[in-house]
This record gives C-alpha cells, structure tokens and sequence, in this order.
C-alpha cells in the first residue's frame, strides 16, 4: 500500500498466533472492547476494530478467510464484509 501512494496512519494489535477469538499478546497485552473494558473486542483484527469503534478511524482493511474481519466486528458492533469470490463489478 506504501509502495501505491497510501499513508499509514496507525497499526494496531492483533491476536499473537492471528487465529483466535481474543486480541491478546505478550508485547501489547489485551484489546478490549471501548464500550465496555471488562468484555473483549474480538480476536485477529480486534485491534482495529476496537479502533474504529472508538472513532479512532472511518475505515479499516484486511483480509478474512474464517471471520478475522467479521468476528471482531460483531464484537464491536460494526460491520465487516467479505465479498464472495469471483464476483465481477459492473
């Protein structure tokens, strides 16, 4: 995304594996949810979601292949799409 003219604002945290229902790592500790702290924010991308929750950003990118965008925003009460495979835009 460099490389094409982005500019990355932020990183966030990510669960250490990537697979798992929970953001948590040695490095950064635990995500939670920004509505309520005692609850988490969802695993892989919970990070960002907990980002964009908290109006921290308007939009977020990643990819998905067993719900690292959906969970975490289910969790968030946001909404995380991924489109169907081979569809063509007219």
């Amino acid at each position: 995304m460099k490389r094409a003219g982005a500019i990355v604002i932020t990183t966030t945290n990510t669960a250490e594996t990537g697979m798992d229902f929970e953001t948590h790592n040695i490095l950064h500790g635990k995500t939670c949810n920004p509505f309520d702290t005692h609850k988490t924010s969802g695993g892989s991308s919970g990070g960002e979601s907990a980002l964009i929750a908290a109006s921290g950003s308007v939009l977020g990118l990643g990819n998905d292949l067993l719900g690292s965008i959906r969970v975490p925003c289910h969790f968030t009460g946001l909404f995380g799409h991924k489109p169907s495979m081979g569809m063509k835009l007219l």
